[in-house]
């Protein structure tokens, strides 16, 4: 007797049968010694027969996975099989890369549809109309500024007073300025001044005065609409020491600013 209670014996086929311990390891996949152990600690189902001098032991492989079963532990032989879990571990990554790449390929379309609205409208007709429409420069024509008192030396400072107001307009893109002074000589009073800017074509005109008071200068300078002659914008200055030519191009500066403002 091994110590283990008696079973009654069952009929087992002939392929159920083990006649080895290496055949016993091989169906459990561990050693040889393993087995062994676990025979005579743990009451692998090994039977023994007994021969003159040694022994030989048979099992049989219903009797060890029955074994083997009752050793796991209740949980894990409620798990489902491994392969079961992988495939379900592989179909949820084959989801989750499925998610990616269908997000990914809506983006790509949001951005690709951006672009080719952009393309859209800046090939648009109409935005190539906008880009070669400019505002018309409005033009004015410049009179010479006249001397009251008919002072050769102040005369000759209006004259330089004209030249750089008028270069100082022709710096701005929203003025384009003809010079009057070759018909100049025809404009005595206002209503000559518009006849002669509706002649050079010009939207203003711009005339005015010097008059030197010591070493004083006093400008009056006024913008006049030549369709209907109204006077759209006057101003006086006045300023010390008037025959330094950066005195005299300030004031033609500050002029021609407030010409400019004053134009539509």
């Amino acid at each position: 007797m091994d110590g283990r209670p008696e079973t009654t014996a069952v009929p087992f086929s002939p392929a159920d049968r083990l006649d080895s311990w290496k055949s016993v390891a091989a169906h459990l996949h561990r050693g040889i010694r393993t087995v062994q152990r676990w025979e005579e600690f743990q009451g692998l189902p090994v039977h023994r027969l007994q021969h003159s001098k040694q022994g030989s032991i048979y099992a049989y492989k219903s009797e060890i996975d029955s074994w083997s079963i009752s050793r796991q532990p209740v949980a894990s032989r409620l798990k489902p099989p491994q392969s079961k879990r992988i495939s379900q571990s592989t179909a949820g990554i084959k989801s989750r890369y499925l998610r990616t790449a269908i997000y990914a390929l809506l983006g790509f379309a949001v951005v690709l549809s951006g672009f080719s609205l952009v393309r859209f409208f800046l090939s648009r007709p109409y935005a190539q109309v906008a880009h070669s429409i400019t505002v018309k420069p409005v033009a004015i024509a410049v009179f010479p500024f006249q001397d009251p008192s008919s002072n050769s030396q102040t005369s000759t400072l209006a004259q330089t007073f004209t030249i750089f107001l008028i270069k100082d307009l022709q710096r701005s893109q929203s003025i384009h300025v003809i010079n009057a002074e070759p018909v100049a000589h025809a404009a005595r009073d206002l209503n000559s001044l518009q006849h002669i800017a509706n002649v050079l074509h010009a939207d203003e005109a711009v005339e005015g005065s010097i008059r030197r008071e010591g070493d004083h200068i006093h400008i009056t300078a006024q913008l006049v609409d030549s369709a209907t002659g109204s006077v759209v914008w006057t101003a006086q200055f006045e300023r010390k020491s008037p025959d330094t030519p950066a005195v005299q191009d300030r004031v033609a500066y500050a002029v021609a600013v407030e010409i400019e403002n004053a134009s539509p």
